[in-house]
């Protein structure tokens, strides 16, 4: 939504800038006007006073001897809409980051902080991502291979780690049915996070931006968190 009424600002500019053709003597600000309140109608209806400011903006001919755009007060119009929408925006933006500024790594599990905030305050999502997986993969390469002796790797680890029938790493009271699909979701749950975020694949392709790599973080956290119960991890 911000991008499109940033793109809206920007356009401003080009107002005003062509010569007067056929009967448009607003050089453009109207066709501009037109299509802002559409867009504002569509994505933010219930603002009807930032519609309103738009709408109310008053354009008037101050100079009869010219016929070209300074005839009219066109750049005090341009300067006002500009600054009606910028303040909306920058208001949304801060709103956003103050979202975002709250202090979500004290929930995050202490590798994840360890791992993941240096690279996600560098802007380095992905990454930030992918190293926690790495890590948490490394960890139970290690316990597994450590209680039998096999050298897994993603999913099969996964899979051998936290399978339903004799897992290396149970999760759940096994003796029931309830434990059994608790177990089956969990070890579902952590293959899924080799195959669609840690693969190398999958990695290339991931752009994330901020509030979803934050998701993702908790993700990774929450795999962490299970390690540490079953003491396959200390606590620090």
């Amino acid at each position: 939504m911000l991008k499109l009424l940033k793109d809206r600002i920007q356009a401003l500019n080009s107002v005003g800038q062509d010569a007067f053709e056929g009967s448009d003597f607003t050089f453009g600000f109207e066709t501009w006007r037109g299509g802002t309140i559409t867009l504002l109608k569509e994505i933010v209806p219930n603002h009807k006073d930032l519609i309103a400011q738009i709408e109310n903006i008053k354009l008037y001919r101050v100079d009869m001897d010219r016929i070209d755009a300074l005839a009219y007060n066109l750049e005090a119009c341009k300067k006002q809409a500009k600054e009606i929408l910028q303040t909306y925006v920058d208001v949304k933006e801060q709103i956003e980051q103050s979202k975002l500024d709250t202090p979500f790594w004290g929930l995050l599990h202490p590798k994840v902080q360890e791992l993941a905030r240096p690279r996600f305050e560098s802007g380095f999502y992905a990454d930030s991502i992918v190293q926690c997986l790495r890590e948490a993969n490394s960890i139970i390469k290690k316990y597994v291979k450590t209680k039998t002796g096999e050298e897994l790797d993603g999913a099969s680890l996964m899979t051998k780690a936290f399978s339903v029938n004799n897992p290396i790493i149970p999760l759940a009271d096994l003796s029931n049915e309830n434990g059994r699909n608790i177990q089956l979701g969990y070890m579902k749950l952590f293959e899924g996070a080799m195959i669609g975020i840690r693969n190398p694949k999958s990695h290339e392709n991931m752009t994330p931006n901020e509030r979803t790599t934050i998701h993702l973080l908790f993700n990774a956290s929450f795999i962490f968190v299970k390690l540490e119960e079953t003491g396959v991890i200390k606590s620090k």
